[in-house]
């Protein structure tokens, strides 16, 4: 056994596309948080604080394993983005409670348009004028989806609003831990801070919230325990290590991914309705997002953070 994973470690490090890869599978990841969250029958808080409960400690343990060490300047560091995390998390549960998971899902990928603005000038990538046009294009798939949403989907304007707010939090954490990946930071322990931190904004909350912290089923278990590994430990671990070797543009443009899958997993289990015009413009974000990983090819590795075959590619 230990054998077959050096192999498949050492063949990793020899591929170039390893990051673009992670990324990819992150998203296809993170495309199933919404339906396990729609389908929970506990409210927000308690969902939220369950989920951290787990998580938190999982990222621990995997970063003590893996060889992450904790520091007082990491704590420190982390701090932010870890807050930031924690209220990204809150404003993106209840934003898919509130709402559809089509409307939830694929506001947040609006994403990439302000990581488009501020990436030349925080991580000195270039814009090119093929790959903002496709982005348009998939901005604008988006944006059909969303508006062609039908009144039986159960969209909702506050529910829209909240997501809204999570794109901005979201990105600014995203833009935070792409900072803190390229100056080295290990990536199973940033995510070990981050949980840890966002902890403190969610449990207070949650605690206060007078929820029900005793209402969980066996189903809401089994969902929230799988929502810690396929989302957390696989999407949010994949994402932040491939943080560190791929422009920070297309880790966020891959997200458009996610968004599709939610909606059609809602259209498959909960029966959300989907309107043709959705289809079409779910159809126009997927091309337009496999045209941009034509697009970006070898270049979206970081020339200074080529991955070599002396370090193990999936703890780095």
């Amino acid at each position: 056994m230990t054998s077959v994973l050096v192999r498949a470690r050492a063949a990793g490090s020899a591929r170039d596309d390893l990051p673009v890869l992670a990324a990819v599978v992150a998203v296809l990841a993170w495309g199933s948080g919404p339906l396990m969250t729609r389908a929970m029958s506990v409210p927000t808080p308690t969902l939220v604080f369950y989920r951290l409960a787990i998580g938190a400690p999982l990222m621990i343990v995997i970063a003590h394993r893996t060889g992450g060490k904790c520091t007082l300047a990491l704590t420190k560091k982390t701090a932010i983005p870890g807050i930031l995390f924690g209220l990204s998390m809150l404003t993106g549960f209840a934003s898919v409670k509130l709402t559809s998971i089509a409307n939830a899902t694929l506001i947040t990928t609006l994403q990439p348009a302000l990581v488009l603005l501020v990436a030349p000038r925080l991580f000195g990538e270039q814009w090119r004028l093929k790959r903002v046009s496709l982005a348009g294009v998939a901005f604008a798939g988006v944006s059909i989806v969303v508006l062609a949403a039908a009144s039986t989907s159960g969209a909702s304007a506050q529910g829209d609003l909240l997501a809204g707010a999570n794109v901005v939090i979201w990105t600014t954490y995203f833009l935070m831990a792409k900072h803190l990946r390229d100056s080295g930071i290990h990536s199973w322990t940033l995510l070990a801070y981050v949980f840890s931190w966002a902890s403190v904004v969610v449990v207070p909350w949650a605690l206060l919230s007078h929820s029900d912290l005793g209402a969980m089923n066996a189903k809401d278990w089994f969902l929230v325990i799988l929502m810690s590994l396929i989302p957390g430990i696989l999407g949010h671990g994949l994402m932040t290590w491939a943080q560190r070797h791929i422009d920070v543009t297309l880790a966020s443009l891959l997200g458009l991914a996610s968004p599709v899958i939610s909606t059609i997993g809602a259209w498959i289990i909960f029966a959300q309705r989907l309107r043709p015009l959705q289809i079409v413009g779910a159809c126009i974000v997927l091309g337009a997002l496999a045209a941009l990983l034509r697009s970006y090819g070898g270049s979206s590795i970081a020339k200074n953070d080529a991955i070599t075959p002396s370090v193990d590619p999936l703890l780095s």
